[in-house]
């Protein structure tokens, strides 16, 4: 049986297609900014996801200088946040 939960549940990261089209720039452009590590995907799956946080963060212009602490956090609070809306929704 499927569980119909996940259709209410906010988005939390996009495919390179649609973070190219939200930063609004070409799949190239976005991987010349990966490459030059300006933006960082998580790499956990098959194919590189880029997190909402991550692309808030290129899009205010912060340098994180620990990435991986910066994400950590931002998993926490958005993991806690989804989890609330969950237990609300229910």
């Amino acid at each position: 049986m499927k569980n119909n939960t996940s259709a209410s549940l906010p988005k939390l990261c996009f495919t390179r297609e649609e973070t190219a089209q939200i930063i609004n720039a070409s799949p190239a452009t976005l991987d010349r900014l990966v490459r030059r590590e300006r933006i960082f995907p998580l790499r956990n799956t098959r194919r590189p996801m880029f997190p909402i946080w991550e692309i808030e963060r290129f899009l205010r212009g912060d340098k994180e200088a620990n990435r991986n602490t910066y994400w950590t956090e931002q998993l926490d609070r958005d993991l806690a946040a989804t989890a609330k809306q969950a237990t609300n929704s229910g």
